[in-house]
């Protein structure tokens, strides 16, 4: 709860994985990978409740064990092709339909796991204070990166432009903060929750350091989060 808002946070953690096999309950730095978001879910003490959508055993189990409430999730909503709004409807619905609502749902994607207490309560704080319907957590991008722009003619030519090549001759100081949005916390009011709404064009967005908000899409993404893990718990921080 924070200025009298009430905030539930979702985390979905099906069985299947395309791009690393059964990542969820993977082992990640001597712990199940979902473990580390239950862990900050239950550190941050905005939350109202969490609560796990999840197709496969060993997740709920450890959902258990944290104190996590399961929602089983249905097949339909557990197969590669389905959609995250669905399942994130489908736990709105079943939540409303027990007599609980929230006036923010938060999503927190296992794929995230340096993604702190901390990290999701300035998330909760600063969609209440910009009064938005929806927010992401977004880090910062480098232009030297030599960013580009991607687009297709009618004819299927591939056109670029070079973000970078625009901003070459400013100084530093005038050059565009670039941000991209990371995946690490999502926030919509329930009412923007609809089967038509759109989630990943946040209206507002809080930012998060670049570690915290690394993600996991392959085995090389999960080698460098548990490296990152290990040396955060032997640091004790």
């Amino acid at each position: 709860m924070y200025k009298g808002k009430s905030f539930a946070a979702i985390v979905p953690a099906r069985a299947g994985s395309k791009g690393v096999k059964g990542k969820n309950r993977r082992l990640c730095a001597g712990k199940p990978l979902v473990s580390w978001t239950f862990e900050a879910a239950r550190a941050c003490s905005l939350l109202d409740g969490v609560y796990c959508s999840t197709d496969d055993p060993a997740v709920a189990h450890c959902a258990a064990r944290y104190g996590v409430e399961v929602l089983p999730r249905p097949k339909r909503l557990a197969t590669d092709e389905a959609k995250m709004l669905g399942v994130i409807l489908d736990v709105k619905q079943r939540l409303e339909k027990s007599g609980r609502k929230f006036d923010y749902l938060v999503l927190l994607q296992p794929t995230s796991p340096l993604r702190t207490a901390s990290d999701i309560s300035r998330a909760l704080k600063q969609i209440v204070r910009d009064n938005t319907a929806s927010l992401a957590s977004v880090s910062p991008v480098d232009l030297r990166a030599g960013l580009l722009v991607l687009g297709k003619k009618k004819n299927g030519a591939l056109l670029t432009h070079s973000l970078a090549a625009d901003c070459a001759d400013l100084p530093r100081q005038q050059k565009p903060l670039l941000f991209r949005v990371d995946g690490a916390v999502y926030v919509w009011r329930n009412s923007f929750l609809t089967p038509h709404c759109v989630l990943n064009a946040p209206q507002s967005a809080v930012v998060l350091p670049e570690n915290h908000a690394r993600d996991i899409d392959t085995p090389a993404d999960f080698k460098v989060c548990e490296e990152l893990l290990n040396a955060q718990v032997q640091s004790g921080k």
